[in-house]
């Protein structure tokens, strides 16, 4: 029978998360394979996104690198996160839960700011910066040649 193309979509989005995730804990596919109770040769199609496995397998597979399925539904491991994200995800979810409009929509006005801040600052040193003092009217720096010239007193 043909697998659906939403569900074929969907292993082949899968497979290299799971890949991801046995690299991260370290395991070999034969210590994987080991665990979930199949061969290696499936653990290799899993993670290509061309195996159709079953919930049984993908919880036996999570268990083995150390992820719980829930972190997995979430899409994020908690180790994934730094500690400094972890506080700001613990205090915007006391606000939010909080159901206090105003601060809300406060935190939301803030965040935007300075989300926006930030975003021109990354962009402002991503872009090429022209090298001070040298250039055209300039009386030092190195010429085409590769010469120096000298800069001229005033007198």
């Amino acid at each position: 029978m043909p697998v659906d193309s939403d569900v074929q979509a969907a292993l082949q989005s899968l497979g290299p998360q799971l890949k991801r995730y046995r690299e991260g804990a370290q395991l070999t596919v034969a210590a994987v394979a080991k665990a979930v109770g199949v061969g290696r040769q499936y653990i290799y199609l899993v993670e290509a996104g061309t195996a159709n496995f079953t919930i049984e397998t993908l919880v036996k597979y999570l268990r083995a690198c150390g992820v719980p399925f829930e972190e997995f539904l979430r899409g994020m491991r908690a180790g994934d996160i730094s500690p400094a994200e972890q506080r700001h995800r613990q205090m915007l979810n006391i606000i939010h839960k909080s159901d206090i409009a105003d601060l809300v929509k406060g935190i939301e006005v803030n965040l935007e700011a300075i989300s926006e801040k930030a975003l021109r600052l990354v962009k402002a040193r991503a872009s090429p910066r022209p090298e001070s003092g040298v250039g055209a009217g300039s009386t030092e720096g190195p010429t085409r040649e590769g010469h120096h010239r000298k800069k001229r007193r005033a007198g």
